[in-house]
């Protein structure tokens, strides 16, 4: 899921079993904002059948499926551009029919879409090579990408005389691969030149963040927590305006999705949780922040 022009680069992975809710303190509100929600939805994600679409706020209108319409392969993660025009998806090369039954993962390659004229799509292939490219973010100032390259965190320029990359040994600066040991999801740049990511899965997935700067200097993440609970699962980040959203395991021995958030400028205090969770789902989780405290989530 990704909002625009309320949020950049939040992203759930929805299965069957899960849908879309907008609540805030007080409840869903009687007028959405104007904007648009981009979203994905697979039945699981090794599958590799995941679709994408744009929803119109706040009449509800759907817009064709992405995939089909910009001639990609399960385009998933959606991120947006900060001026709304431009999507960034990591996706399949064309083929028809798309291939189902396999995630296809080497094959996934990042591209943005050009959104402002679906009656002419166009797209930009960002990436081509042999390994993974996922989670594309578009950075605040809408130049460049922090994507997920063969697990490592990247920043991508997007300078059409050196796209598509290869791969990080043909990767020169302003764009680098960030190397480090494990692996890192979900990168989203704050406003201060903060990235924050992902590392691990289930009950060892905690929430950390690096210094965009010094990292470009050293070709290395040094990490420091965010929420990094031992043996509860902490992922799924997402940045609006002065907060950290992200879903939280309910406790070490209760693994169910909650959805809480942090002040970026206060990491080091306790999470607040979300007023709306009142047991209508067993899951609340992937939270996307689009105006103050109002809320979509899955």
């Amino acid at each position: 899921l990704a909002l625009f022009p309320l949020l950049l680069g939040c992203s759930p992975m929805l299965g069957l079993d899960k849908d879309f809710y907008v609540a805030d303190k007080e409840g869903a509100p009687d007028t959405l904002p104007d904007g648009l929600i981009a979203y994905h939805r697979y039945t699981t994600y090794g599958n590799g059948d995941s679709e994408a679409f744009l929803v119109d706020l706040p009449s509800g209108v759907v817009s064709p499926e992405l995939g089909q319409l910009f001639q990609v392969c399960g385009p998933l993660s959606p991120s947006f551009s900060p001026d709304g025009k431009r999507l960034a998806v990591a996706a399949r090369p064309w083929t028809s029919p798309c291939p189902t039954g396999d995630a296809h993962r080497n094959e996934l390659e990042i591209y943005v879409l050009d959104i402002e004229d679906l009656a002419n799509p166009t797209k930009v292939q960002v990436t081509a090579n042999t390994v993974p490219d996922e989670d594309p973010s578009f950075a605040p100032s809408g130049d460049f990408l922090l994507v997920k390259h063969d697990n490592d965190v990247a920043k991508l320029v997007l300078d059409a005389g050196k796209m598509p990359y290869a791969g990080c040994d043909t990767i020169s600066a302003p764009s680098y691969c960030f190397y480090r040991a494990s692996e890192q999801l979900r990168p989203a740049m704050a406003a201060d030149g903060r990235v924050f990511f992902q590392q691990g899965t289930e009950a060892n997935a905690d929430i950390f963040y690096f210094e965009l700067a010094q990292a470009e200097t050293t070709l290395t993440i040094a990490p420091l927590p965010a929420a990094a609970r031992g043996g509860a699962y902490e992922a799924r980040p997402s940045l609006f305006g002065p907060w950290l959203y992200f879903t939280q395991w309910r406790g070490k021995n209760d693994p169910a999705d909650r959805v809480v958030r942090k002040m970026l400028s206060a990491l080091e205090q306790t999470e607040s949780h979300a007023a709306f969770e009142d047991g209508m789902l067993n899951d609340y989780t992937d939270p996307g922040a689009m105006i103050d405290d109002l809320v979509v989530f899955a």
